[in-house]
């Protein structure tokens, strides 16, 4: 994963912080490596079950771009996709994600068997980037207890 926009989705998780929403953030990206739109985890802020980082992501580059097929771009995510946010990201037509670390106990990928992936799918990040994610969610959910 590249660097630019590792720091830039690291940056996005500090806006969960004032809601205690889990620490999730999603960026789009063009064909061109350009930022489209940007999302972070606003469940609880929203009190909206859907707001996920993922769809707020696409709903803002859906905004953006003035379209819904955003064929062109990519999504990157600090974590793997749930099953909803997997269907969105089907739905806007992201033909490929990115992401740091997998998510065991709701990954779309779980759920799904490989005949069904229809995206490219995987995990791309360094182990130094994962490691600084992994603490921010350990930091996350120790507070909560």
């Amino acid at each position: 994963m590249e660097q630019i926009i590792f720091d830039e989705l690291i940056e996005l998780l500090k806006k969960t912080e004032p809601s205690k929403d889990v620490p999730v953030s999603a960026i789009i990206v063009d064909e061109n490596k350009k930022i489209v739109a940007k999302g972070w985890n606003t469940r609880n802020k929203e009190q909206n079950i859907s707001c996920h980082a993922e769809i707020n992501a696409i709903n803002s580059a859906i905004k953006k771009m003035k379209t819904l097929k955003l064929n062109k771009c990519k999504i990157v995510i600090t974590m793997e996709p749930c099953e909803m946010c997997y269907g969105a990201i089907k739905q806007a037509h992201i033909k490929k994600i990115d992401y740091i670390l997998t998510n065991q106990k709701y990954g779309f990928s779980s759920a799904y068997s490989i005949n069904d992936i229809l995206l490219s799918f995987k995990q791309c990040s360094t182990k130094i980037q994962q490691k600084i994610y992994q603490q921010i969610l350990d930091n996350f959910f120790q507070k909560l207890r």
